[in-house]
């Protein structure tokens, strides 16, 4: 039987900006060499609250809706659709009722992470 470590259903305080979001998560799936990690995470608003990302995350919504801020764009992802954060990046998210989603984190490696900070640096004005 596969054993996945816990995983957090609780966030930073000061990430949340308004209302008292209830997160649920549950991991089921992990790769051999520990470096992705699928589950299912789901949020109960209204709420809206910043979100770190520690490593690239997949995100496909299950059920409900969230309005994102990410990166100078503002979108809405309901059932059916799918997005894609980068590690070290910051997103602000609305959960207006409530939102589901399955996501797969990917820890990457250094040199994608260096080329990233690399390409910032050259684009931002």
């Amino acid at each position: 039987a596969l054993h996945l470590p816990p995983i957090s259903a609780h966030v930073d305080p000061s990430w949340i900006k308004v209302g008292k979001p209830s997160f649920n998560v549950a991991a089921y799936a992990q790769s051999p060499d520990g470096r992705s990690f699928s589950g299912v995470w789901s949020c109960d608003g209204p709420a809206t609250f910043e979100w770190h990302f520690g490593a690239d995350e997949t995100v496909y919504v299950l059920d409900g809706r969230v309005e994102i801020d990410y990166q100078g764009q503002h979108f809405v992802l309901v059932k059916g659709d799918s997005a894609v954060f980068h590690a070290e990046t910051s997103a602000v998210w609305h959960v207006p009722v409530h939102v589901r989603k399955s996501y797969t984190l990917y820890h990457t490696n250094w040199p994608v992470r260096m080329a990233r900070r690399a390409l910032k640096a050259l684009t931002q004005p």
